[in-house]
């Protein structure tokens, strides 16, 4: 899912854009701007911050009360340049932060705004000593800062933190940066390492690679969230109002981009999805006789990285039927893999392992607990795996997961291949991660509505 939103500016007091941090903002944004999120930038070490003057803790709590009253998304941002040089402060901040707020499915939390020219290696360790702070209380999605004020994304995956529903951050300004930003993204996407465009906005230093149009489309066909920066009136290229309280260009611009996303977003105009419980007809596979053999005829597989020189390992195929579900257990090791290690569970439709026309098919649904992993709907025609997907987030407990047939993409790399649900062959789970990581995922009850065994 891609939303789209606005970032107040630095909350330090003294700072002047402080009175922004208002119930009434939040309001305005998301209803007048139809903005999907707000980001909350609370300054961390510098003069007036968190650290200094706990104000800024009474900023936070007013908006993210007020995003939660909204209905909307809210990031939690520490904005700091010097995180790793505060990381108790940190601590306590997220830790608060989490338990008060980390049962809201709407809040994220940004641990590192922009980290400066730090190696990625230390923001890592940083983020490993963060993210179990909010792991105690929360396993909604966490951004984490990239070297070089969050443009150097494509280092993340030589060096990534531990944890599941991790996303990091790509930074980019209209004027200062261009294609060098944007193919590091492709480069991490590619490598599969989940970004988010947690703040965006106007500084014109003379780079024109890129228009705001430009870089609205490639973050629309990179389904990349985003946030445009800033709720200001601070006399600076970025801010959306002058001083008289009218709308700057910059403003004008980004009000406009999210009212015309707000006319076509499809989870504001399709209504209530009413989805019914499967019949047994339905079921592809529900695996009460505990075996590989699907109801259809098709058989459950495991596969790994190892092939193309990797050493990540997975339950062999035997062993994933599991007291009535299936449940691989899993650890990754990109070894000499050139990107990031992978594991995964597929299922072939049917017993020769070729395409099932699920044409008549309105949505896939199953259960599953454990890890964070994409679903993808797999078919012949798509070369270099570049299968369509949509990525599930972990869930600690058996979750139902729908998938709509429309949520499903290509990765920004792959060649363009239209989804066909007639060609379909089998659908797999695939986690992907750094080497060190591991878990498990179980999947049960797995069926396609308004579809029988072919």
């Amino acid at each position: 899912m891609q939303v789209r939103g606005v970032s107040f500016f630095w909350s330090n007091t003294g700072w002047g854009q402080e009175k922004w941090y208002t119930a009434e903002t939040v309001s305005t944004f998301a209803n007048e701007w139809k903005a999907e999120l707000v980001r909350a930038a609370i300054g961390a070490e510098d003069g007036g911050g968190w650290i200094e003057d706990k104000a800024n803790q009474t900023r936070l709590e007013t908006v993210v009360d007020a995003a939660i009253e909204n209905d909307i998304y809210i990031i939690i941002d520490w904005h700091s340049h010097l995180a790793s040089d505060n990381i108790q402060a940190a601590k306590d901040f997220f830790s608060a932060a989490a338990q008060k707020y980390g049962s809201h499915d709407n809040v994220i939390f940004e641990i590192w705004n922009e980290p400066l020219q730090i190696p990625m290696a230390t923001i890592k360790d940083y983020a490993n000593q963060l993210i179990p702070v909010i792991r105690q209380h929360s396993d909604n999605l966490i951004i984490v800062g990239t070297p070089t004020w969050s443009q150097d994304v494509d280092q993340v995956a030589a060096n990534r933190p531990s944890g599941e529903n991790i996303a990091y951050a790509i930074h980019w300004y209209v004027g200062s940066h261009g294609w060098a930003v944007a193919n590091k993204a492709d480069a991490a996407q590619n490598s599969n390492v989940p970004i988010f465009g947690s703040e965006w906005g106007f500084w014109d230093n003379g780079n024109h690679e890129m228009s705001g149009d430009d870089w609205m489309n490639w973050a629309d066909s990179h389904s990349l969230s985003w946030a445009s920066w800033a709720i200001s009136d601070k006399n600076e290229p970025p801010s959306f109002f002058n001083l008289d309280g009218s709308l700057t260009s910059n403003g004008q611009f980004v009000k406009q981009k999210l009212v015309q996303y707000a006319e076509t977003a499809p989870w504001r105009n399709a209504g209530p999805i009413i989805i019914d419980p499967l019949s047994g007809a339905e079921l592809i596979d529900n695996v009460e006789d505990n075996d590989l053999i699907s109801l259809w005829g098709g058989q459950w597989a495991s596969y790994n990285d190892n092939s193309a020189n990797g050493q990540s390992v997975i339950t062999a195929d035997g062993q994933l039927p599991y007291n009535g579900y299936i449940q691989g257990t899993y650890q990754l090791d990109q070894a000499g893999f050139a990107y990031a290690p992978y594991v995964g569970i597929l299922l072939d439709l049917n017993a020769s392992a070729t395409a099932v026309d699920l044409s008549n098919c309105t949505y896939i649904q199953y259960d599953y607990k454990g890890s964070t992993h994409s679903f993808r709907s797999e078919q012949d025609n798509v070369s270099d795996f570049g299968f369509h997907e949509t990525s599930v987030a972990s869930a600690n407990n058996w979750t139902t997961k729908v998938i709509q047939w429309s949520q499903l993409g290509q990765p920004s790399w792959a060649t363009g291949i239209a989804l066909d649900k007639a060609a379909v062959k089998s659908f797999s789970w695939q986690i992907g991660g750094s080497t060190g990581d591991s878990g498990d995922l179980s999947i049960d009850n797995l069926g396609c509505a308004g579809i029988t065994a072919p």
